[in-house]
């Protein structure tokens, strides 16, 4: 007797080909069987005429590694079918650390953990933490450059902003990697715009790199530029990821692959070309994308010259306060800072949108439509802002370009992320009286907007080819050899969607909302929802690479 029969349904087993009829028979973890079931018996089937029967989402660039220790039942993330996600992303992973006595206990209390015993120092112990507090999602960890190279090095400041390092200590960086693969990572990550990432050589990576290599492992990367950064622009952090991936002999799969700044857009089919002729060259190199323009949800003071909020918020208010010194300010923004993005002069102000603020009439509203409202100027309006949410403002800017989404999300080579994280439940106020702190829609609805909006409405993709974006590409990129497809044998994640509903339905002003069309999600072989609803169950496993 099988225990899970989904019968009736259109099949879309992960290859990109057109769906099938056919009933997909789970026995425990495993797919047992795809066919006519009519005879079979199950304790349990799924009537899913009408509806998408296809693999469970892999989401290739997840930043839930701490938010899955609080959050350990990943909601979020299965509410829009994801039944996996790899961890460890842009050089920051949460093992190794050097002084966990001290650490440890932060995280502790940040992550709400009190009653859950944090306890690890190297890879393999954090790997079993994980499993040990228990996931409703698969997680396929990364080792994460950022955070070996503090490790080995120290932070900025204590070490880690040398860009020169020494042979004995290329061999600890080294070592870690080995270590962390060893203990089952898939793959190394690099944040390369961040600290203490930024520091780090081309020879030291490839160093690394061919570490991971040996292992058969990914490497991941978020480049130095992804428009214009300090010394270099984005076609070169492309070059430079190419070379790594050739010289170190690794596959490499670019992040979040995209143009931030306006004047970068035109450089998108150049990039594609430069992935294409790699390729022909023998570079493994793909790319992921996530499928909305504005980035990340963060302070709207991130929008000002970087020294006005080094001092903390406190002095910041003060500078807004004093006449004079937001002149200086202003002088800043109109010239220019070297080695610094201005958001003002790159996206304008009408690309800078509002999301948390004391007056929610101006959630959904840029900085521009605010002015126009007022009848102000806009940085007259972002320092007022600011000033009446005590520094709390939070804003999101919208740095890409829709029709370079189109472009990316069609090319063979790119597959689908949320470039986000996972939670069960949603933020406290930040302090009292202020509103939640609202996540970006991508954490609850990155693939439902790419099935309702980009295939169902606009037609950019054949309902196939978007499914296997989301499964069987970042399955054989990653290296899951078990996941990502419907076949007899391959663990039994599924989901079962309805097409003609299936949409994203958060918005920035009201994000916290979960999608429509999800209707069953298993994780392997056990209902992690049904129905639409959740059922709490621990099905996740922590996946290391063997």
């Amino acid at each position: 007797m099988l225990d899970v029969i989904i019968a009736g349904g259109m099949v879309l087993d992960g290859t990109g080909n057109p769906w099938f009829r056919a009933d997909v028979g789970i026995a425990g973890d495993r797919i047992a069987c795809i066919g006519n079931l009519d005879s079979a018996e199950a304790r349990l089937t799924i009537r899913a005429a009408g509806k998408v029967v296809c693999p469970g989402f892999i989401d290739i660039h997840s930043h839930s590694d701490g938010s899955l220790l609080q959050h350990n039942l990943g909601l979020g993330s299965l509410r829009q079918g994801l039944t996996t996600q790899v961890v460890g992303n842009c050089g920051h992973s949460l093992a190794p650390i050097r002084d966990p006595d001290t650490t440890l206990p932060k995280l502790a209390r940040e992550w709400e953990l009190e009653d859950f015993e944090l306890r690890w120092s190297g890879f393999a112990e954090y790997l079993e933490c994980h499993q040990r507090r228990g996931l409703g999602i698969n997680i396929a960890p990364l080792a994460g450059h950022g955070t070996i190279r503090r490790y080995a090095l120290g932070p900025e400041g204590a070490g880690g902003e040398r860009s020169k390092v020494t042979a004995t200590e290329q061999l600890a960086l080294e070592r870690e990697v080995a270590a962390a693969m060893e203990a089952g990572a898939w793959g190394l990550s690099t944040g390369l715009e961040y600290p203490p990432g930024r520091n780090a050589r081309i020879e030291e990576i490839i160093g690394m790199c061919r570490v991971v290599a040996r292992y058969g492992g990914i490497y991941a990367t978020h480049m130095r530029s992804e428009g214009q950064a300090p010394g270099i622009e984005w076609l070169g952090a492309v070059l430079e990821a190419l070379e790594i991936g050739a010289r170190a002999g690794v596959p490499v799969n670019i992040a979040h692959l995209k143009a931030d700044q306006r004047d970068a857009w035109w450089k998108a089919p150049v990039v594609l070309r430069l992935l294409e002729e790699a390729r022909a060259r023998g570079v493994q190199v793909t790319a992921d994308v996530y499928p909305y323009p504005f980035a990340a949800v963060g302070y709207l003071y991130s929008v000002l010259p970087p020294q006005a909020a080094e001092a903390g918020v406190p002095e910041l208010l003060m500078t807004l306060r004093d006449p004079q010194r937001r002149m200086a300010l202003r002088e800043q923004i109109d010239r220019g800072v070297p080695e610094w993005t201005n958001p003002a002069i790159s996206f304008g102000w009408g690309a800078i949108g509002i999301v948390e603020t004391l007056h929610p009439e101006d959630v959904g509203k840029s900085v521009e439509d605010l002015a126009a409202e007022r009848g102000a100027d806009p940085f007259a309006v972002c320092l007022d802002l600011l000033l009446q949410d005590e520094g709390l403002t939070r804003s999101s800017v919208g740095v890409m370009s829709e029709d370079n989404i189109r472009l990316m999300l069609k090319h063979p080579l790119t597959m689908v992320s949320t470039d986000g994280t996972t939670v069960d439940s949603f933020p406290s106020a930040a302090e009292p009286g202020f509103p939640l702190r609202k996540l970006h829609p991508r954490c609850l609805g990155t693939y439902p907007r790419v099935l309702g909006r980009y295939v169902r409405e606009e037609r950019l993709l054949p309902i196939g080819e978007a499914v296997r974006k989301f499964t069987s590409m970042p399955a054989a990129t990653v290296g899951l050899r078990d996941r990502g497809l419907l076949r007899a044998g391959m663990y039994a994640d599924v989901v079962v969607f309805d097409p003609a509903v299936i949409a994203e339905t958060g918005t920035f002003a009201d994000p916290h909302r979960s999608p429509a069309g999800i209707e069953h999600v298993l994780v392997n072989g056990q209902l992690a929802v049904t129905e639409g609803q959740a059922t709490r169950a621990l099905a996740g496993r922590v996946l290391r690479r063997s």
